[in-house]
Order: structure tokens, then sequence, then C-alpha cells
């Protein structure tokens, strides 16, 4: 549950919320920092993160660069999925630390758009990531917090209060 105090505003609130991402846990996706509309998220490379080539895998990059996305988009305080993405892939890398900062260049009550920058150690640019959210439905202002995904359709959202989160149900469709 999300608190007053314990918001998806603030850093502590977005890494408690961003913990539930078990695809990040699994990939070794590391949160470095958050705040409204950016974010730092760093991957140290392994050996199951390299293609047949022996090079990081454009996937590996992907996923690193959509979760420094869904960090800064979610960072608000309302649901944010993306509708389109866009890499670049501008230099091969075999290993060590890759780094993504996500910043937002864009952003109206419906949409926003951030541009993700993939570096390595020596700060070369490995991936330029561009994106797009949609916010989940209409009326889900920043004083909405959601706690909980049920199903990809269907999204529980609650009000912040001093008594705690009052739920309010909210059908999404395609």
């Amino acid at each position: 549950m999300i608190g007053k105090e314990n918001n998806r505003n603030s850093m502590a609130g977005i890494r408690e919320f961003f913990k539930k991402d078990r695809f990040a846990e699994y990939v070794g996706l590391e949160l470095v920092a958050a705040s409204p509309g950016t974010a730092t998220v760093r991957l140290e490379i392994r050996q199951e993160h390299l293609n047949g080539m022996d090079l990081v895998h454009g996937g590996a990059i992907f996923a690193l660069a959509d979760f420094a996305f869904a960090v800064a988009s979610n960072s608000h305080g309302t649901a944010a999925l993306g509708i389109n993405a866009t890499i670049s892939y501008l230099k091969a890398t075999r290993g060590g630390v890759l780094t993504a900062d996500a910043v937002e260049v864009a952003k109206n009550h419906k949409t926003a758009t951030y541009q993700i920058n993939i570096t390595n150690e020596k700060e070369d640019l490995i991936a330029v990531f561009q994106r797009t959210f949609r916010t989940l439905l209409k009326g889900c202002l920043s004083n909405y917090y959601f706690t909980d995904f049920q199903n990809e359709y269907f999204t529980s959202y609650g009000t912040v209060n001093t008594s705690g989160v009052t739920p309010i149900a909210c059908k999404y469709s395609r």
C-alpha cells in the first residue's frame, strides 16, 4: 500500500513500488536514482546478457532502457504504460556496467515522451531509446496512486488521504 509519506514521488516510494518488478530483478537491473520525470538504472553485464557474438544482446540493452522509462514515467504518481518505443544501437559492447538515464522531454495530461541514453563506464553512448506513454485512465491525475495490477485490462487505484488508501476501481480497455 502506498501512503502519503511513501508515495511514488519519493525515492523510497518509487523503490518500494518497483520491488514488485520481477523481470527487472531477474535481469539484474539496479535502480540508482529517481525523481519525478527522471531515472537512472544500471546493469552489470553477466554472461547471460551476451549474444552468440559475445556482445551485449540488444534485448538486454532494451530491457535496461525500458525499466528506466518505467521508473521515470510512473514517478509522477499516475499509472502509465508505454505505447511506442524506438531504439538506436550506436556502439557494440562486450561487458562492464551499462547505465540508462531517462529524462522526460514532453508531457501533457494524456501522454509523455522520454529519452533514455545508455552509456558504458567510459560514458560512451551505446544506445538512444525514446518511448511514449499514455495514462491508463481519463481523470486519474497526480493525486491518484495505483496500488496493484490485477491483470492486463483491470487496474485498482486508490486516492491518498490521511486515513490511508481508498480503492477506486478503474476499467482499462484497448
